[in-house]
Formats: structure tokens, C-alpha cells, sequence
């Protein structure tokens, strides 16, 4: 019988979440390469190391859950959450009753009907 020990676990762990950094910072480079963040190696890791645990910390699992959070938060900018034309966010995010996958989906819905899109300066860009 096979056994895998946890040090071994760890080691495909760790490897898998490489390979996904790696994909991840290649889809925003090329979904989003208008951004500032994006020319700032060092900078785009640690944004996205921050977007990544919030979203997990939301309830998002996959890494198409997450990567379509990555993704609002690229349309929205980074400090959405505390822009006050935006209240419903963390009602949304803090929600016990919904799952990582629900909270995207209302989220998602929440920015198309009412045609969100916020380039504020911290992408470089005016409102």
C-alpha cells in the first residue's frame, strides 16, 4: 500500500500553489496590462497575495473562484471595499449564509446591474 507522508503533501501543496501564483499573475498581466501594478513585479505578488487570502478568507476555494475575484477587484480597485459609494461589500463578503461561491455570484451580479466599472488612482488612472 502507498502512503504518503505529510512532508510529502506539503511538498505537492506547496508546488501547486507555485503553479497557480504563476498562472494567476499571468492572467492579470494579460487581462488587465493598462494596469500600473502589472509593470511592478514585486508589487502585483503581494497585491495578489493579499486579494488571494481575502478571497479565501470569504469562503472562495477554487482557483476559478478566485481568480474571478482577482479579477473584481482589478475592475473595481484595490480599496473598494471602503469606498462609500459601494456599501453593500462587506455585507456581502461577511455574510455567514452564503458560501465562497454564492458571495461571488451576488457580488458579480451587484457590478453588472448597475454597470460598476472604478478606475481610481490607485491604478494610475482619474475616476
Amino acid at each position: 500500500m502507498l502512503v504518503i507522508r505529510n512532508e510529502q503533501r506539503e511538498v505537492f501543496r506547496t508546488r501547486a500553489r507555485e503553479r497557480f501564483d504563476a498562472w494567476l499573475t499571468e492572467h492579470v498581466r494579460q487581462r488587465w496590462p493598462d494596469r500600473p501594478i502589472c509593470a511592478d513585479a514585486g508589487a502585483l505578488a503581494r497585491f495578489l497575495a493579499e486579494t488571494v487570502a481575502l478571497a479565501q478568507r470569504a469562503g472562495m476555494v477554487s482557483g476559478t473562484q478566485i481568480a474571478d475575484y482577482v479579477d473584481l477587484v482589478m475592475l473595481l480597485g484595490p480599496g473598494w471595499r471602503a469606498d462609500p459609494r459601494l456599501p453593500w461589500a462587506d455585507d456581502v463578503l461577511g455574510s455567514d449564509g452564503l458560501d465562497g461561491r454564492a458571495k461571488l455570484r451576488v457580488l458579480m451580479q451587484i457590478v453588472r446591474a448597475n454597470a460598476l466599472e472604478r478606475v481610481g488612482p490607485e491604478w494610475g488612472h482619474r475616476v
